[in-house]
């Protein structure tokens, strides 16, 4: 039977195989279309998803992509990674444009990256607002590097571009943002330090690393983990080793060797491998140990994610109780002391020392405590008997108390350096914040030590730009000579830093010469008897 024309091409008529190797060959096609089937319609749907997740974070090629269900990558400010940001984002944008557009008069300029969190979920160890504080800061700085040499970072050249790279609310995507950063070296404007890092976890240490690999410079802002090292990287905080010598720098004037409550402390610690709670302890153990009652620290479980549940600090309370200990020293994330182990504290009656009339003292090394000053914390302390007693950064009360008064003083240029414990750098950054943002705004970033570190982490990284420039004659330095730069930044090339007259070498492993630690006390009247002296200085 001869085949009609129509059959050939119309493909609902079905015409039988005729012979056994046909249906054979048919049998297989069959079976391949069904596997092609299997095998592309995932890949179609997949490839669909990820087109709308990219356009999800904005137009492809903007920088940003959607990682783990998070918008993660680079942006100059014109991608809003959160609401609660938007608005400092915004200013950062304005800014890199005026730079971009000759508003500074067709100076050249480089660029520089904040690398953090750029979101926050429950268990991020950086809140919104702390975010917020951070480009605060992180924007007054590059305000002043823009502003002329009045601004105290002398010759404005070269101009700076603000760059904002979001690794994440807990900083496991940070590797996106980070090829993307070591791809940016080149060209006219290229990148030359990238600063911020978040916080002390191995995901820093690893971002660090790479960082390092492509020899560009990095400056931590609020790390404080000893452990974290990399080439041509630096911190502008104090380490947790230095945070234990100034309490100890304290405790050695309050209890002198033979003072009968000496040796009344004990280490409470997070069994988490937490480098932060981890290299905290260590520095404890290390630094204050005469200062301890004989017997074994206490641990808990600080909280990794939020299906995990709430730690339980009874069983550390009581213990603390029975070694008759009148001083905790803390090595654990502030959350869990806030939310848990305060309020622990508090249910805890010891006998011994509600017959004693003795006060239970918390004690700690951090950047800022802002987050136990709210009413309800303090007032929960206050009718326990239970203080904070903590190393800081910086010294917010004391320090805004004093600048405020300075501002237009003629005395301001001829302040000795630790006039009162305030660094002769903080009241320009003060004065700095109150121009560029409302009066609630810049007292709100002012409360602890993110914004001041964070913009002392720029303004190390625009020094050594500038020291990089001086150096090789060229208007524009390479990341790598801005690299070797950091290492210059002493003696004649100090940093005039909010927290204070900042020196690096290699021999410091990275930490800062010539930061001030003053020891701080919530609630706030609790204030430690010694601190109107000068405080502790690494």
């Amino acid at each position: 039977m001869t085949r009609s024309p129509i059959a050939r091409v119309r493909p609902d008529i079905f015409e039988p195989p005729t012979t056994p190797l046909e249906r054979r060959r048919r049998s297989r096609r069959r079976i391949a279309a069904v596997l092609a089937l299997v095998i592309v319609a995932p890949s179609l749907l997949w490839g669909g998803t990820l087109a709308y997740r990219d356009l999800s974070c904005g137009p492809i090629g903007n920088g940003i992509s959607r990682v783990d269900g998070q918008c993660v990558g680079v942006t100059d400010g014109s991608f809003v990674f959160h609401p609660d940001i938007e608005q400092i984002q915004q200013r950062i944008r304005k800014e890199n444009e005026k730079v971009r557009n000759g508003g500074y008069g067709n100076l050249p300029y480089v660029r520089i990256a904040v690398l953090m969190p750029m979101t926050a979920d429950d268990r991020s160890a950086l809140t919104m607002a702390r975010i917020r504080y951070s480009l605060q800061g992180a924007y007054a700085a590059q305000r002043r590097a823009n502003g002329g040499a009045d601004d105290g970072f002398g010759d404005p050249t070269p101009l700076i571009e603000l760059l904002l790279a979001n690794e994440g609310s807990n900083q496991q995507q940070w590797r996106p943002p980070v090829s993307r950063l070591t791809n940016m070296t080149t060209g006219p404007h290229p990148l030359v330090a990238v600063v911020g890092l978040g916080v002390s976890i191995p995901a820093t240490q690893l971002a660090a690393e790479e960082l390092s690999r492509h020899q560009v410079a990095t400056v931590g802002a609020v790390l404080t983990a000893d452990t974290l090292r990399a080439d041509s990287f630096v911190q502008v905080s104090p380490s947790n080793g230095h945070y234990a010598l100034a309490l100890r720098n304290y405790l050695d004037q309050e209890y002198p060797e033979g003072h009968s409550d000496r040796r009344r402390g004990i280490v409470v610690y997070d069994q988490n491998s937490d480098m932060y709670t981890r290299t905290l302890r260590e520095a404890y153990e290390q630094h204050l140990e005469d200062f301890m009652v004989e017997g074994p620290a206490q641990q808990f479980n600080g909280i990794l994610n939020e299906e995990e549940p709430v730690p339980l600090f009874d069983h550390v309370s009581t213990q603390v109780c029975a070694a008759k200990a009148v001083r905790i020293f803390y090595a654990g994330r502030v959350k869990e002391l806030r939310n848990h182990f305060i309020p622990s504290l508090a249910r805890k009656h010891c006998a011994d020392r509600e017959e004693n009339n003795e006060q239970l003292t918390i004690m700690l090394g951090t950047t800022g405590l802002s987050s136990l000053r709210d009413e309800e914390t303090v007032d929960l302390l206050k009718r326990h008997r239970i203080r904070v007693v903590y190393a800081s950064s910086i010294d917010p009360d004391g320090w805004n108390g004093r600048a405020d008064e300075l501002l237009g003083s003629e005395q301001q240029d001829a302040l000795p350096e630790f006039l009162s414990g305030m660094p002769v750098g903080y009241p320009s950054f003060y004065q700095k914040l109150h121009a560029l943002f409302s009066t609630q705004e810049a007292d709100d970033a002012l409360a602890d030590g993110y914004a001041a570190m964070h913009h002392d982490a720029v303004a190390t990284a625009v020094l050594a730009t500038r020291q990089a420039a001086r150096e090789r004659k060229e208007s524009v330095p390479t990341h790598k000579h801005v690299a070797s730069a950091l290492w210059k930044l002493n003696i004649l090339g100090e940093v005039p830093a909010a927290g204070g007259t900042l020196s690096f070498s290699p021999e410091g492993l990275g930490w800062p010469s010539g930061k001030p630690i003053p020891i701080l006390s919530i609630p706030p009247d609790a204030q430690p008897p010694t601190s109107t002296s000068k405080p502790y200085i690494t």
